[in-house]
């Protein structure tokens, strides 16, 4: 088709890769405005094409969630070699076929293809452990992020509390 977009064709996913920081792509995953729903987390770099035009054509044939995917998909979560995220729970993969994004380190690099309302990532190490949080420095984060919390609030409402003394 000349001048236009042949859906037939395969999409050219190599350029379309994008280099980042695992934090951000958990960030929209978390966010509830954001378009991505679902990370799907490749073991190696060379899937990030194949597995991106699976669900692409996947997503053409009407599949709405990581559970409608083809079984070619489904098949790559049996052999490990597929990981899965989500916004919320996803009846269908098991617990082996899951990351909870949070345990990830933000810092760690990955590479992602955006297939909405899918993330297809590689984050080298992850499937090997390598990337995850210390579940202390985890816990430490969210605990120093409560305390910096609390301590706007307090400066918050001793603001307050001055304009209405004046």
């Amino acid at each position: 088709m000349a001048g236009g977009i042949n859906m037939n064709d395969k999409i050219r996913w190599e350029g379309l890769i994008d280099s980042t920081w695992f934090g951000m792509v958990a960030g929209y995953l978390k966010s509830p405005t954001s378009p991505i729903t679902h990370l799907i987390h490749v073991k190696d770099r060379e899937m990030l094409r194949d597995v991106a035009q699976l669900i692409h054509d996947d997503l053409m044939a009407g599949a709405a969630s990581v559970e409608d995917l083809s079984s070619k998909i489904q098949d790559q979560f049996a052999e490990g070699s597929l990981k899965a995220s989500a916004r919320s729970g996803m009846a269908d993969v098991t617990p082996e076929n899951s990351v909870d994004p949070s345990t990830v380190r933000t810092s760690a690099s990955c590479e992602v293809l955006w297939v909405e309302p899918f993330y297809v990532v590689h984050t080298p190490g992850l499937f090997e452990g390598k990337v995850m949080s210390n579940p202390q420095e985890v816990q430490e984060s969210s605990h120093s992020k409560t305390e910096s919390e609390h301590q706007a609030s307090v400066l918050s409402t001793k603001d307050h509390d001055q304009d209405i003394s004046q």
